[in-house]
């Protein structure tokens, strides 16, 4: 009997195995024919941690209305955290806002960061929401108004970064778990 519950659960546990190997596999070896990172580093705007990159958020601001949807363009200063080198090009995935699906447009403006001190990205990212989501969003913000906003996606810097005198041409993954103040509220 304990040989069976013990066959039972290592067939019910098994999957669960697999599922989490394979989450901690998700990223292939080279995007763009740069090479991938092995780590990835998490981008917050809450109090600071040693070795952790650090943002600050400008107000965002709408740059077009369209039948399309609206765009808005986003500022950023960011602290790099002890990596020192060249970023080519930065790739937005899988961003959210309150949970609400965004579009970040690609910034491809390349721009050197040093291992100390902070960056000023050298333009705005542009975010963009189709009218669909516009929509739910006013609905969203009339309904349950929250005096921040919860950011959350992933970033990909692509460029030459410094580590014990040599340059190494890499893929940096980023994961953002940002809060906004609200730019909608009053306050």
């Amino acid at each position: 009997m304990s040989a069976f519950l013990c066959s039972a659960a290592i067939c019910v546990l098994l999957p669960f195995g697999l599922i989490s190997s394979a989450q901690s596999q998700e990223l292939p070896k080279k995007i763009r024919g740069y090479k991938v990172h092995s780590e990835i580093l998490t981008l917050r705007n809450e109090p600071r941690s040693k070795g952790q990159p650090f943002v600050v958020v400008g107000q965002p601001s709408v740059i077009d209305i369209s039948i399309s949807g609206v765009s808005l363009a986003v500022t950023a200063e960011l602290s790099s955290a002890g990596y020192e080198g060249r970023v080519d090009m930065l790739s937005f995935r899988d961003f959210t806002i309150n949970g609400l699906p965004v579009e970040v447009r690609d910034l491809n403006i390349p721009f050197n960061i040093e291992k100390t001190g902070s960056t000023v990205l050298p333009g705005p990212a542009t975010v963009f929401l189709p009218t669909s989501k516009v929509l739910r969003a006013a609905w969203s913000e009339v309904t349950n108004s929250k005096d921040e906003w919860d950011i959350r996606g992933r970033i990909f810097v692509f460029g030459k970064f410094k580590k014990f005198g040599f340059n190494f041409k890499r893929v940096v993954p980023v994961d953002v778990q940002l809060r906004i103040k609200n730019p909608l509220s009053g306050n």
